[in-house]
């Protein structure tokens, strides 16, 4: 199974040359985790949108510290095109 960055990364790499809004990238990632997602964290405490709060999160604090990923000052992330040839 991929995980949150393989997936980022896949989107992001698509195409190097794009900018890409953090919710394109959260939506590639969510729909190839959301079932896994909805497997093992919905529970009776916390329900898928509190596990997608949390998962949002997740993403943006690994899109910040990987440092595979650039933020442009208008908040579009791209790939670090150095960090992958």
């Amino acid at each position: 199974m991929k995980t949150m960055i393989d997936l980022a990364i896949e989107v992001v790499s698509s195409d190097k040359d794009r900018w890409f809004t953090f919710e394109e990238i959260f939506e590639h990632v969510e729909n190839n985790l959301r079932e896994s997602w909805t497997n093992n964290f919905v529970n009776e405490k916390n329900d898928y949108e509190q596990i997608k709060t949390k998962k949002l999160g997740e993403l943006y604090r690994f899109l910040t510290v990987t440092g595979s990923f650039s933020r442009n000052s208008d908040g579009l992330w791209k790939i670090n095109v150095h960090k992958f040839n």
